[in-house]
């Protein structure tokens, strides 16, 4: 079966169909969800629901149970590392590419050690921004751009975390970003990121399957920069190395960490390193 979905995976890509399979797909699943998306409304009337478009883009799903419960476990996720990693009484965290708040509007009750918790979200998606503002008072949202820099002042926060977000960017953008949440970070701040690794591969050519294993970053090109049909593989030492040359090291590494992607802990450390 696995070696039947890569395949397929692989013929909707050389064929330049996943556009068109995406929009399929997000039919198939609003068709297939509609009972136990009437029956979560009853359950949960109260619950801000973002419009079904909003968490298909950003989440491939538009299960509504599935989007108030995995954002709850994730957010529970995100909160342990936090409590692990920032010290003191305060916290000021961002999550960058936060889409419909899947994961943000749960996080601030998870993290009952802090005094003060300040939580702050932006995302690519105007729509999602404009969403969130309208509906998820206490949280400071804000639109960003395909490239730096974001409207938020210098050494801003002590934990920034993006999930899913490096997997849609090209090499020149990811570089771009870790320098932009490298300036963002107080001395000493930590950056949670996923990446595409191992687990990933198996929608690869070969070409892009012999890029990989020299350690060249990898891109399938099937939609616009930033949007979930273009996608990025990230081969562990091309990471490792990128990490260092922007001023950080890496606290943690755990490969499928995270909804399979790898998962990436480093710490604001030294000044960046300009490599071209």
């Amino acid at each position: 079966m696995k070696k039947l979905k890569s395949g397929l995976i692989k013929l909707i890509w050389s064929l330049g169909l996943r556009g068109v399979a995406d929009k399929l797909h997000f039919r198939y699943l609003n068709k297939k969800f509609e009972e136990e998306n009437a029956a979560f409304l009853k359950n949960y009337p109260d619950f801000q629901l973002p419009p079904a478009e909003l968490i298909f883009d950003a989440n491939h799903n538009v299960n509504w149970e599935t989007y108030r419960s995995s954002g709850m476990t994730d957010a529970q996720k995100i909160a342990d590392l936090i409590e692990r990693y920032v010290d003191g009484p305060d916290a000021a965290i961002f999550e960058w590419g936060c889409g419909p708040a899947r994961i943000i509007r749960h996080l601030g009750a998870k993290l009952t050690r802090f005094h003060k918790v300040e939580l702050t979200g932006s995302d690519y998606n105007s729509a999602s921004i404009q969403w969130c503002n309208a509906k998820l008072p206490g949280i400071h949202f804000l639109e960003n751009q395909l490239s730096p820099p974001i409207a938020l002042p210098d050494q801003q926060f002590n934990f920034i975390y993006a999930i899913s977000i490096f997997t849609h960017l090209s090499e020149k953008s990811i570089l771009e970003w870790l320098a932009e949440m490298h300036r963002l970070l107080k001395d000493q701040g930590y950056f949670a990121f996923s990446t595409h690794g191992e687990k990933f591969t198996f929608c690869l050519s070969p070409e892009q399957m012999e890029s990989f294993r020299q350690g060249n970053l990898v891109t399938r090109d099937g939609d616009i920069e930033g949007k979930k049909l273009f996608g990025s593989f990230h081969p562990k030492p091309w990471v490792e190395s990128v990490v260092r040359q922007k001023g950080y090291k890496v606290i943690h590494f755990s490969p499928e960490g995270f909804h399979r992607q790898d998962l990436w802990i480093v710490q604001k450390a030294d000044t960046q390193i300009n490599v071209e």
